[in-house]
């Protein structure tokens, strides 16, 4: 399944469950929506199955539909009738649906004697001799305590029904009841909403089913409990005209508007678009330092943004030990020595050890905890997060607590705005499925009761607040006063929390190139290749957001750019063929040790 471009799935929970077990048995990364998996994205698509309903539309007005209706109405006159049609499978509710209705006739003896259950059986996937045997005797029990030798409450037909049979029954029935305990898409209740046209009856829907978050207009019902279910049943038979009417018109649209030609086209749709989007995608090419290099020379107002540990520093088994060489503070004081530069390192690190191993280089500006806690140069540190409520960290902390007890060699790591587990130190195959543990743990039930945001780090796991990343303090730097006019801007990182910083910086040239589209349509024409649309600003969003830009697309981006006379470099460190938002790749921590070197003295 993983080899797919796009999976399929007819409700939201499937796919959940999928993410839920790539994330715990495999070790992959995943959102709602997608499944990193080889260094390529998965995409979960949710396609639920809809029905034919012009075919139905124009069926439920022949003759013989027509004919079946009037006997049936004949055959039950002066009754109410509740329709339903399941298969013989535990999972279907039919023993549920009698209880139900069983409870409603006991909660209600005004009713006995005028309302009808006629329940359709088709046989299921296989032989449930027991399920049926149960269903026989919880109908016998109805019919003989509330029925008489008139008249029995539940009709009970185990058997195909021909179409024009079914139709006609699902017509003139005064309420649709569906008890499943366990389905995908159930056509059958949306059969029953467009057969429902013109007498608009209601509908209870199990909140099991697929289409249950989709048909908003439906009494919506848990099938364990009996009484409730019994309580809708006795509302909806007498629910008001106005209501039935209001009710039947949400479900009829989506129904109409969401058919199956819809739901095919989409799935169509989707299968192209990703199939497209991943096509596009090869190894982020190596940064080119001579073009760099010479852009730095030329550039005369630069902001240089790096990361720290996997940029600046290798990885360490002991985060302490994490600590820049002699070379990487010599570079960086040179480059904040220059005029025309601004130099920060942005950093998951908390404040302490920022101002420990870099805070005596002049000049540079600090930020900690991914942007809660920055450090202008000359000037002392600024807290941005006070103003947040930090409680949940207590809730986090003991959560990593337990793990690090069953985890040996992994650490928590507290920090003012976000807390770290670390597992670099322990037994990596059985920390890394206890990773995906609590991982999926905090995902399911954490992180959408709380304010937070899940980083899965390099042999770590991080919570923070989601109004905390380094996305939010590059797009403050950005929009500084100190930076107009900023013809050079570079950014650096390793992992998934630099993504935002190469997002923001993107988003910011995308900015400048629309900005100066608009000033100046006519200068920006004469740019334009022969080759790209009509939509100017589409073709500019497109290649200067790709990060894979062939050398014609790189020729005209730094044309576009230099329209406001800005060179943008995001660079990301380590695997060149992982998917990033950077434009440029170097594989290893020496690469900007060295590259800040060369830069420092070529000015």
């Amino acid at each position: 399944m993983l080899h797919s471009n796009s999976i399929g799935f007819q409700t939201f929970s499937y796919a959940r469950h999928l993410c839920n077990s790539c994330t715990r048995i495999l070790g992959l990364e995943s959102t709602p929506k997608i499944i990193q998996y080889n260094d390529e994205e998965v995409m979960l698509e949710i396609i639920p199955i809809g029905i034919d309903v012009d075919s139905l539309l124009a069926r439920k007005l022949l003759p013989d539909v027509k004919e079946k209706e009037e006997s049936i109405l004949r055959l039950y006159k002066g009754k109410k009738i509740i329709f339903g049609k399941d298969k013989l499978d535990i999972v279907n509710g039919i023993l549920q649906k009698l209880n139900a209705f069983e409870q409603f006739l006991n909660f209600y003896p005004e009713w006995r004697d005028k309302v009808v259950l006629i329940q359709v059986v088709i046989p299921g996937n296989s032989n449930q001799p027991k399920l049926e045997s149960k269903v026989s005797e919880k109908i016998t029990s109805i019919n003989s305590k509330y029925g008489s030798l008139e008249f029995s409450p539940v009709h009970f037909y185990r058997s195909f029904l021909e179409q024009d049979l079914y139709i006609a029954l699902m017509k003139i029935a005064d309420l649709g009841l569906i008890t499943v305990v366990r389905d995908g898409m159930n056509t059958s209740s949306l059969e029953y909403i467009v057969c429902q046209e013109k007498n608009k009856n209601p509908l209870i829907l199990s909140e099991f089913t697929g289409t249950a978050g989709s048909i908003s207009g439906a009494i919506q019902i848990n099938p364990w409990n009996t009484d409730d279910v019994a309580h809708q049943i006795k509302n909806c038979l007498v629910m008001d005209e106005y209501e039935k009417a209001n009710r039947h018109s949400t479900m009829y649209n989506f129904v109409r508007s969401h058919n199956s030609e819809f739901w095919a086209n989409s799935f169509i749709n989707a299968i192209n678009t990703n199939c497209a989007t991943q096509s596009e995608r090869h190894s982020i090419p190596l940064l080119d330092t001579i073009t760099i290099s010479e852009s730095y020379k030329n550039s005369k107002k630069r902001l240089i943004l790096l990361d720290y540990d996997g940029t600046l520093v290798p990885i360490t088994n002991i985060p302490a030990n994490a600590i820049p060489s002699s070379k990487t503070i010599e570079s960086l004081t040179l480059l904040c020595e220059d005029p025309k530069n601004a130099v920060w390192v942005i950093s998951g690190r908390d404040s302490e050890f920022l101002n420990k191993h870099l805070g005596s280089i002049k000049g540079l500006g600090l930020s900690a905890e991914h942007g809660g806690f920055v450090r202008h140069p000359y000037r002392d540190w600024e807290s941005l997060v006070d103003q947040l409520d930090l409680s949940w960290k207590t809730q986090i902390k003991n959560i990593f607590d337990f793990f690090t007890e069953r985890t040996s060699g992994s650490f928590v790591e507290e920090k003012v705005a976000a807390i770290t587990w670390h597992y670099r130190n322990a037994n990596q195959d059985y920390a890394m499925f206890q990773c995906n543990q609590c991982h999926s743990h905090l995902e399911s039930a954490i992180a959408s009761n709380l304010p937070v945001e899940i980083l899965v780090g390099k042999k770590c796991l991080e919570v923070r607040p989601k109004e905390v990343n380094k996305g939010e303090i590059v797009s403050r730097l950005l929009e500084s006063s100190s930076n107009v006019g900023l013809d050079f801007l570079f950014v650096a990182g390793d992992d998934r929390t630099d993504e935002d910083m190469f997002i923001t910086a993107r988003n910011y040239v995308n900015s400048i190139i629309k900005e100066e589209s608009d000033e100046n349509p006519l200068k920006l024409n004469n740019k334009l290749p022969k080759s790209s649309s009509d939509d100017n600003n589409a073709s500019k969003e497109i290649l200067i957001s790709n990060p894979n830009l062939s050398k014609q697309s790189l020729d005209f981006e730094s044309e576009i750019c230099q329209l406001k006379h800005l060179d943008c470099f995001t660079v990301i460190v380590g695997n060149r063929n992982k998917k990033s938002n950077a434009f440029w790749n170097v594989p290893t921590t020496y690469n900007i040790t060295d590259l800040i070197q060369a830069l420092s003295k070529n000015d």
